[in-house]
């Protein structure tokens, strides 16, 4: 009988049970952070959505107000634009709303899978960001009665900020996304075992 009480005792106080407050621990610092970025995010398509907008009605206004045919046709491209960064931002890249119903491991399989599409968004911002309003303000630009040099000027302008978008989006996969989905990574893998 002693024998059994002992072995009763040693499973009580085994490392498991640290294992599992050191997991729980984990779980909500990663809980925290996950919450944290899903607010930056929310935040962030909320600014991108009012700036689409705004780019949508002043381009439109500019394709009727404007002169010249590049222009009409770089300020037809830049309202577009605002429409599709509109519907990327909240349409594409939504963030899961918290379901309770869901098992720890569902909730954290769900945050990784979005953590991950929101990577390929930051990691693709070239493209669908930074490429298409290039070229569309730059066809505005050509198309106004402007210098070389002021045209020159406005182009190095708009080729600065997006050369700046960009090292920020790489830096925000570097240092917030691929941490947050290494973590995740890890709460999984603690939790299958």
């Amino acid at each position: 009988m002693e024998d059994q009480e002992l072995q009763n005792l040693w499973r009580q106080v085994s490392p498991t049970a640290n294992i599992n407050i050191e997991s729980s621990t984990l779980t909500s610092a990663l809980d925290d952070n996950l919450r944290r970025f899903n607010n930056e995010i929310k935040n962030r398509n909320l600014r991108e959505t009012i700036a689409g907008i705004l780019v949508f009605i002043f381009f439109s206004a500019c394709t009727y107000l404007v002169p010249g045919t590049l222009s009409k046709i770089g300020s037809a491209l830049c309202a577009v634009y605002g429409l599709m960064v509109i519907f990327v931002v909240n349409y594409i890249t939504t963030p899961q709303q918290e379901d309770y119903t869901l098992s720890l491991k569902e909730y954290l399989l769900s945050q990784r899978v979005n953590l991950l599409r929101e990577r390929k968004l930051l990691s693709t911002v070239l493209y669908w960001y930074i490429l298409p309003p290039t070229v569309a303000v730059l066809l505005f630009f050509a198309g106004l009665p402007l210098s070389m040099i002021a045209f020159l000027a406005f182009s190095t302008v708009v080729i600065g900020i997006n050369t700046a978008i960009l090292f920020l989006n790489k830096n925000t996969i570097k240092k917030t996304v691929d941490p947050l989905i290494l973590q995740l990574e890890q709460s999984i893998s603690q939790l299958e075992n």
